[in-house]
């Protein structure tokens, strides 16, 4: 699975569309095997096609607008929204099921299996 994190200055960044760049973590068996940081094309929608063309299936930000979340729902990515700080402790605890999600009408049960 690829999850990638919003990110700005070592930090999750605060909008998803004009956060400057962001980090993909690829999880193997709830293991991080890599990580790559890439720069944010600007855009809801030229972000979500980045995203999706890479593989991504879950997104975790901060503050999304609604034209953000139109634009992963419409490529299967979910969402996890209203979240700061650490980008590796976010998906530490994604993969540990324990990722706060504010995102309306996003289903928040855990993803994982």
């Amino acid at each position: 699975m690829k999850i990638a994190v919003t990110f700005e200055d070592g930090a999750i960044g605060r909008t998803f569309a004009d956060c400057p760049q962001v980090k993909i973590y690829t999880d193997e068996y709830r293991e991080i095997t890599d990580t790559e940081l890439i720069d944010n094309p600007k855009g809801d929608a030229a972000l979500a096609d980045m995203l999706a063309k890479r593989g991504v299936e879950v997104v975790i930000c901060d503050q999304i607008s609604e034209d953000g979340i139109e634009a992963l729902n419409g490529n299967d990515i979910m969402i996890y929204s209203g979240n700061t700080g650490n980008p590796d402790d976010a998906v530490t605890a994604f993969l540990q099921c324990r990722l706060d999600n504010q995102s309306n009408g996003i289903d928040t049960e855990c993803v994982r299996q």
